[in-house]
């Protein structure tokens, strides 16, 4: 998936009880990466959902799947790493207590050549690119320009990418009524806000 700077990635976890007992207090720890090996917090930590058997947060009977939710804000920094990886390792106890049970999340994917619990990796695909506006005000009285009249240029430009853009830098060129006729600005464009 392309995902933009300040977009809210939305996860979906769901542990499954494979075993002959029940499980109890569960605990889910959620680790996360940026593309650069960078650890980053969760915006929302896992929240429970629902339960397939209908069992409250933290009880799992035999063959019963779990929900929970979690969220990240994807940040610029992160966006430039071009990946978030996920990985949950989630801890609970038998019913009757006397076995600890322990697995780490996978990624669902065992068509990938790894059959193991390997990493959710979510792409950040950079897109950079930008959208210029020109429009322009005059002080002339009616339609009709005059020797003498200002016109004033508003440029703006947009970031409509998923990556920070940097060094802009502005060439602006423009002629009269007559193409070869190449004019100045009175001044060169300046940074408002």
């Amino acid at each position: 998936s392309t995902l933009f700077p300040y977009t809210t990635l939305f996860r979906s976890i769901t542990v499954e009880n494979n075993g002959n007992i029940s499980a109890k207090d569960l605990v889910l720890s959620d680790v996360m990466t940026s593309g650069d090996g960078t650890t980053i917090q969760l915006t929302t930590s896992p929240s429970f959902v629902s339960s397939s058997q209908g069992s409250i947060e933290g009880i799992l009977n035999v063959g019963e799947i779990a929900t929970y939710t979690a969220t990240y804000l994807v940040t610029d920094a992160v966006a430039a790493t071009e990946a978030v990886n996920n990985q949950i390792t989630v801890n609970a106890t038998s019913f009757d207590g006397a076995t600890n049970l322990s697995d780490v999340s996978d990624d669902g994917d065992d068509n990938d050549g790894n059959t193991q619990n390997d990493e959710t990796i979510v792409p950040l695909i950079p897109q950079p690119s930008i959208e210029v506006t020109k429009i322009s005000t005059t002080n002339a009285t009616g339609t009709q320009l005059a020797l003498g009249n200002t016109i004033t240029y508003t440029i703006t430009v947009e970031n409509t990418g998923n990556v920070i853009s940097t060094d802009l830098s502005f060439v602006d060129q423009f002629s009269g009524f007559s193409q070869s006729q190449i004019m100045s600005l009175t001044n060169a464009p300046e940074y408002v806000s």
